[in-house]
């Protein structure tokens, strides 16, 4: 007879008649709780490797995403549009070249927003003689 304290058919809960834990059992059912007992550990150590394997695979996802610009988003290739054949003025460095134009363009916009609010100071928020209706339609105005 086998000592069996398998926690997989709940041996190791049982007493035997003399006061040990767990149950005693014949040879061909000690090796069936054995080996059920061994699929079990295997398991549950796939188990944690796989938890352990997803949570590091999030970090460093993490990581990545937090340490990415504008930049790289723009340039990766899920985000970027699909490359058509080059011809003439479509090709990819035209393409390029006419968004970094336009980017230009509107850092200079900004650059003149940034100077017109500088010309407009502390103005109230709210007038009663209509200065800062006059002040924004200036403003509009201005190219």
């Amino acid at each position: 007879m086998h000592l069996c304290q398998c926690t997989f058919y709940k041996c190791k809960d049982s007493t035997t008649p003399d006061g040990r834990q767990g149950c005693l059992l014949d040879a061909r059912i000690f090796k069936k709780h054995e080996k059920a007992e061994t699929l079990t550990q295997l398991h549950k150590n796939a188990s944690a490797a796989q938890t352990q394997a997803l949570e590091k695979h999030d970090v460093e996802l993490a990581q990545a995403v937090d340490s990415m610009t504008l930049s790289d988003l723009v340039s990766h290739p899920a985000v970027a549009q699909p490359v058509l054949p080059s011809t003439g003025t479509d090709s990819p460095f035209n393409r390029t070249k006419r968004l970094l134009a336009r980017l230009e363009e509107i850092e200079g916009g900004l650059n003149d927003i940034e100077g017109n609010i500088s010309t407009i100071g502390d103005a109230p928020a709210r007038t009663d003689d209509g200065t800062l209706s006059e002040t924004l339609i200036a403003l509009g105005n201005i190219k």
